[in-house]
């Protein structure tokens, strides 16, 4: 199905106990659902998850959103049951609809695929040719037909004003409801009614983007712009030096989701330097020359519904278009060494994954438990659909009957040891009780190196907090979590203070 006839959106939101998305565990999920038109069609749903005891959470999230981890304890699901409970909302009516957020191709999506990866449940899926970000339309929209949309001025470490892409003053300033900044259902209307107001303003840059939700469409266009060598404007991750998002580039290498685009518009010493540098590399190390365009080239994911457009939108009626189409030019040809390069180098390259071997251990009597701290954040390190379909299945069903099964044939079905930890860490955080007294034993010592490691910011920030300018009421909420990690502490036979 066309992306831009899909029948609704489900727009939806995270908070979070910190900040990185690749480890961050979830607070809060709210989702609503609306039609084409962006008009809501249900009252919205939210899900709290509780607190796993191996993750101290962000004070500063939680001063952020107000959400402690005694409200999670109160109200939330463990975090398996959280999982399968947000996945059937984002896999609901999967054909028809449409999953959007606001920065969420940076992070919630992010956020969502490794916590369905650390519990067994298929990353990806939910957001696989169906998923936008409204942070990146609304950057186009900002280059491209900035006057159609209202903006507050906020200042730059210099001293200058900036226009805030920030949701919150987006809301505020075009007068959309945005009850409170921070809450994950709050955040949930203004991104659909940032979304309806783009759609009304200008429908043209809408319907481009929306109809990129599916990967072939990007990649056509960015296939046929490499293939050409055809220079094209793309929307950025980040501010450029001119506080826009949009630039000129040209495609020099790629593989299937990721396409690496040289800027054309930078001073002509960087353009330079980054050129030769290049040219350097390929005559060394593959993964140097790979590492080289990663850090000069703005990264284009056609699996993450890009914002990308012939390179003559960015310049038009410019008085000096000509001249900037000639520079253009004569830049390609300077790249054109590089560019086959890039390809025949990037074409079937893959990361090195860093999990660690540590040999022959079995997860069912904890050993396993204790063989990596990091095995939650191995996700890109390979899929594990293909090597554990029956794990997931299991994990998909939730029946604890049928975990404890799995838990006791971990070693006899030949899994890997990343899966056999992952598998047994999964069951340790949410049904302990289906441990034996050794593996609780080893659990618990892993769970208290894991502390002991997050110990010192915790206790940082928390200093730092309580002799700052917060108010009574914020300060409040640091006391709150800080006695709910001492308790967590005390738990473990540990110190937090």
């Amino acid at each position: 199905m066309n992306s831009i006839n899909r029948k609704d959106f489900l727009v939806y939101d995270l908070e979070t106990f910190d900040i990185r998305s690749k480890y961050t565990w979830i607070s809060q999920f709210a989702a609503r659902r609306y039609d084409s038109d962006l008009k809501p069609i249900d009252d919205g749903t939210i899900f709290y998850c509780k607190l796993a005891d191996d993750h101290m959470p962000s004070l500063d999230a939680c001063v952020l959103t107000g959400i402690t981890p005694q409200l999670t304890a109160e109200k939330g699901l463990n975090e398996l049951e959280f999982a399968r409970s947000i996945r059937t909302v984002l896999l609901n009516k999967k054909e028809s609809t449409i999953i959007a957020g606001y920065n969420n191709t940076a992070f919630d999506n992010q956020v969502v695929n490794h916590l369905l990866f650390r519990n067994l449940l298929p990353p990806y899926e939910p957001f696989i040719d169906r998923s936008l970000d409204c942070f990146t339309v609304t950057k186009a929209m900002h280059y491209l037909d900035k006057d159609k949309l209202k903006y507050l001025q906020v200042a730059r470490d210099d001293g200058t004003m900036r226009d805030s892409l920030k949701l919150e003053h987006l809301s505020h300033a075009n007068g959309l409801i945005h009850t409170k900044a921070h809450d994950a259902l709050s955040d949930v209307e203004a991104t659909a009614g940032l979304l309806a107001l783009i759609k009304e303003s200008n429908y043209g840059i809408y319907s481009k983007y929306v109809a990129n939700c599916r990967k072939a469409n990007p990649m056509q266009f960015v296939q046929a712009a490499a293939k050409s060598s055809m220079p094209i404007m793309a929307i950025t991750k980040s501010a450029l030096a001119d506080s826009s998002y949009a630039t000129i580039a040209v495609i020099i290498g790629g593989n299937m989701n990721s396409y690496y685009a040289f800027d054309l518009l930078s001073h002509e010493e960087q353009f330079t330097e980054n050129m030769e540098k290049l040219m350097q590399a390929q005559e060394k190390d593959k993964d140097e020359y790979i590492s080289l365009m990663h850090g000069f080239c703005h990264t284009i994911k056609v699996n993450e519904c890009p914002y990308v457009d012939y390179a003559d939108k960015y310049y038009a009626g410019k008085v000096d278009a000509d001249e900037i189409k000639e520079r253009l030019q004569d830049r390609i040809s300077k790249l054109d060494s590089i560019r086959k390069v890039g390809y025949a180098y990037s074409g079937n390259y893959a990361g090195k994954g860093n999990y660690p071997s540590a040999g022959e251990q079995d997860a069912t009597d904890g050993r396993a438990i204790k063989t990596s701290v990091a095995v939650e954040e191995t996700m890109l390190d390979g899929f594990i659909n293909k090597e554990a379909p029956e794990l997931m299945k299991v994990a998909e069903q939730g029946d604890k009957d049928a975990l404890l099964d799995a838990l006791k044939t971990l070693k006899s079905k030949g899994y890997s040891l990343r899966v056999q930890t992952l598998f047994s860490h999964m069951i340790a955080r949410n049904y302990p009780e289906l441990f034996s007294e050794k593996a609780i034993s080893r659990w618990r010592e892993y769970v208290k190196a894991r502390l002991m490691e997050q110990k010192s910011a915790f206790i940082d920030d928390y200093n730092r907090l309580m002799n700052s300018n917060l108010s009574p009421e914020k300060l409040e909420i640091v006391k709150e979590v800080a006695k709910y990690e001492k308790e967590i502490f005390d738990k473990f036979s540990l110190r937090l203070f």
